[in-house]
């Protein structure tokens, strides 16, 4: 297949193509994968987030652990989710919003090698114009083991 990846969809397009065949190949038959799925450390505080903005929780999803989206992942014939942290549109550019997104890679990290082949994950980045602090939470993702 060749793709013209001159625009950022046609990279997001091409990486997630990528990423869904390498996965394919891993098994025979055919596999499903969820790449859009939250993941909520006991840190983040979800319920009074949800409070604050309005948004609605399932009962029974929160406190969120792994072993939930199993469940759920098993009901609906998911074998692997890529999990991810909402973006942080609100904050301050702040050295504690790097230690909070790399703790938050940190245990994302942990669920993916407790549970192999079941979980992925996007790496977090700290308030999202604190570009300066993205740019180093990616170099440390790709430097280092979480």
């Amino acid at each position: 297949m060749v793709m013209n990846i001159g625009t950022g969809a046609d990279l997001q397009q091409y990486f997630l193509l990528s990423v869904i065949s390498y996965l394919a190949m891993q098994n025979e038959g055919p596999r499903s994968i969820d790449l859009h799925h939250h993941f909520f450390p006991c840190s983040f505080d979800k319920l009074k987030k949800n409070m604050e903005v309005g948004w609605r929780t399932p009962e029974g999803n929160l406190p969120w652990d792994p072993e939930i989206s199993l469940t759920s992942m098993d009901m609906v014939g998911i074998e692997t989710a890529i999990l991810s942290l909402p973006p942080n549109p609100l904050g301050a550019i702040s050295s504690e919003d790097c230690d909070i997104a790399r703790a938050n890679n940190r245990f994302a990290a942990q669920i993916c090698q407790k549970y192999p082949g079941r979980f992925g994950f996007f790496a977090g980045l700290p308030f999202l114009k604190n570009t300066t602090g993205d740019y180093c939470t990616l170099i440390y993702m790709y430097t280092n083991e979480t």
